[in-house]
């Protein structure tokens, strides 16, 4: 489309942009801006990899006419490139124009096998292989949709190489094979041993006849001066007598320390040494958190291959009374001084704002115990509290006594305790209740009494308008009802277990609203909070359903009995049952439309007349011959046990 801009210099990235971009299907390489004076053609390959920009190329005028065409081929480069991608080319570019829009060749990539997976029309898919050490990259052409892989070399160190190896060598490692290596003793001048490297027995392991590894064990004190000669990827493997022996012995710290782990066992080294190094005890902070009555040291019994614990008493090593020697893979530990403790707790419940159970310090009072809980609410009873308190030697155990506030100061708190306090009494939040459509004031209302009635709220409200259609009110209630539900798993997946909880649910209160403002106090109910009462304006039409010709609505007359508003709709269908019809209300109350004597009832404005259809006659008259067969049957039975 065409697009304008306020600046003066717009460039084709702004153009683009505005745009909405180039699309997947579109060329990034053919992009045309045609002007008066010529067509420009750009390539955003130079821009985007080799960041090359000829500013005045990418400058738009007015009236340029940009195009977008369709991208031609396409080639996808993977493995070891530095930039693997999905890449557009052109006509006359070939592999190595791809390689160098991939960044290049990485340093291991194995130049001697590139597959080219090329879709073929007549023969399907073709992979070919090209070896680029003998085919120049310049020289392969490639075609739309191929897709070609650059392996690595391969990994493992193959050819005329020794392995030397083991704690006895200074420089182990991998050693070209040479006139001068090929001799043992040339070769370890370079790998060099330790003092206590193991010459007398060396493992030599060579590769076989059919590539099977064999071993040789060989004395070095002998192998040097024969000039024993090695052989390709042979692996020498020299030990030290320090590692035959168990190398660094260790002892393990854990437990309530500062710096637990691994640490050298040093000849002598006792449990002192290492609690003085390590352990961190020289905190007296540290110090005071503890357990200082007991401390473990378990150690492996070699015979036996398990454990055993040797308990200490870590006061009387920190002072010297007292210390032990150690011993390889010796076990260290320490504890906290809460672990030995019994975790003190108190508890307060009521108005206060965090209510719950609290740690019990030194010295706690009940001041100190409402401060943590974020003090009294509003709504508590600050004249005194209830303080429930363990005794082990009462019997029932437990005690309760009252005490003031003002005195919680001078209150020490005991473990277990459990403090309550009280709600103001006689006092609750304010209960509202409202109050919609043809009153006077309409709006929601506190009900300033604890019973306080609807004709009161009414009254409030400054009474009704004359449009008020009482007949017509509604009233609900919230009603708290038990209700199940299936729990989901964050991914909404269900569980199977299935929660019963309780909810609160709006219900209409069937009322006659009439008798309610009329003085009758049996129908003058009593208000709760959350009540809702609706008084709509005048309804001056009756529904009529069911089993009649033309179901609807019809306009409503003073004193019109039931029958009249059936015979305005068509009257009754064949199947209709006059007997069972019934009127709805508007006030939702219900009773029966037609009398059983000579006349009918009246019909209130805003009811709804309902005549329901007769059931099926073939389902009524399978019913009665069920009944007659179950009849005869029992009396069959009955006339056989008599005769008996």
């Amino acid at each position: 489309g065409g697009y304008t801009f306020d600046r003066p210099l717009v460039l084709l990235m702004d153009a683009l942009t505005k745009a909405g971009g180039i699309t997947a299907r579109g060329s990034l390489r053919s992009i045309r801006i045609k002007r008066a004076n010529g067509t420009v053609n750009l390539d955003l390959y130079d821009l985007l990899t080799q960041g090359d920009i000829n500013i005045q190329s990418y400058v738009l005028r007015a009236g340029d006419v940009v195009t977008i065409p369709y991208r031609a081929r396409m080639a996808s480069i993977e493995g070891r490139v530095k930039r693997p991608s999905i890449y557009e080319l052109k006509p006359d570019e070939s592999l190595a124009d791809l390689i160098e829009m991939a960044g290049g060749l990485a340093a291991d990539a194995a130049r001697s096998r590139v597959q080219i997976r090329r879709i073929d029309p007549i023969k399907g898919i073709i992979l070919t292989d090209v070896d680029l050490t003998r085919t120049p990259a310049k020289d392969v052409a490639l075609q739309d949709q191929d897709q070609i892989t650059i392996r690595p070399l391969p990994t493992g160190i193959r050819g005329r190489v020794v392995f030397v190896e083991g704690t006895g060598v200074v420089y182990p490692g991998t050693y070209e094979l040479t006139p001068e290596t090929e001799n043992i003793g040339g070769l370890l001048k370079q790998a060099q041993l330790f003092e206590d490297a193991v010459r007398e027995r060396c493992l030599l392991i060579r590769v076989g006849p059919k590539f099977v590894k064999e071993k040789m064990v060989l004395n070095l004190d002998e192998a040097i001066p024969q000039g024993f000669l090695l052989q390709p990827e042979d692996r020498l493997v020299i030990s030290s007598a320090y590692q035959l022996a168990g190398g660094d012995k260790q002892v393990t710290l854990s437990g309530h320390v500062k710096q637990p782990g691994d640490y050298t066992l040093a000849r002598d080294l006792t449990l002192y040494d290492v609690l003085f190094t390590y352990a961190g005890l020289g905190d007296p902070d540290f110090l005071a958190l503890t357990h200082l009555a007991r401390g473990d040291v378990l150690r492996l019994d070699k015979a036996t291959g398990k454990k055993t614990i040797l308990p200490f008493v870590l006061s009387d090593v920190l002072d010297r009374t007292a210390d032990m020697e150690l011993e390889s893979r010796d076990e260290i530990r320490l504890y906290a001084a809460e672990r030995f403790r019994d975790r003190l707790t108190v508890a307060v419940q009521g108005e206060v704002r965090l209510p719950g159970e609290y740690e019990m310090t030194l010295g706690m009072r009940l001041s100190d115990l409402i401060a943590q809980s974020g003090g009294l609410t509003l709504d508590a009873y600050a004249v005194e509290v209830e303080v429930t308190r363990l005794d082990p030697t009462r019997t029932p155990p437990y005690e309760a006594f009252k005490t003031t506030v003002a005195g919680g100061d001078s209150l020490a708190l005991q473990n277990h305790d459990m403090v309550f306090v009280r709600r103001l009494p006689f006092w609750d939040r304010p209960r509202s209740v409202t109050l919609r459509g043809e009153v006077k004031f309409p709006g929601t209302y506190v009900l300033v009494v604890f019973n306080e009635r609807l004709s009161s709220v009414v009254e409030r409200a400054g009474g009704l308008s004359q449009q008020a259609f009482l007949e017509g009110g509604r009233f609900s209630r919230n009603w708290e009802v038990m209700r199940q539900r299936a729990l989901v798993d964050s991914a909404g997946v269900p569980t199977g277990q299935v929660v019963s909880e309780v909810v609160s649910e709006p219900r209409r209160v069937a009322l006659d609203m009439e008798r309610a403002l009329g003085g009758d106090e049996r129908e003058d109910i009593v208000l709760q909070s959350g009540d809702d009462i609706y008084i709509p304006p005048r309804n001056y039409t009756i529904a009529v359903e069911g089993a009649v010709r033309m179901p609807g609505l019809v306009q409503y007359l003073p004193g019109q009995k039931a029958s009249s508003y059936v015979a305005d709709v068509g009257g009754l269908l064949a199947n209709a049952d006059r007997g069972k019809a019934y009127l709805v209300r508007a006030n939702g109350l219900l009773r029966p439309a037609f009398r059983r004597a000579w006349f009918d009832a009246g019909v209130p404005p805003g009811a709804t007349l309902v005549v329901p259809a007769k059931p099926d006659h073939a389902s009524a008259w399978h019913g009665r011959r069920l009944l007659v067969w179950v009849g005869t049957a029992a009396l069959a039975g009955a006339a056989w046990y008599i005769t008996q």
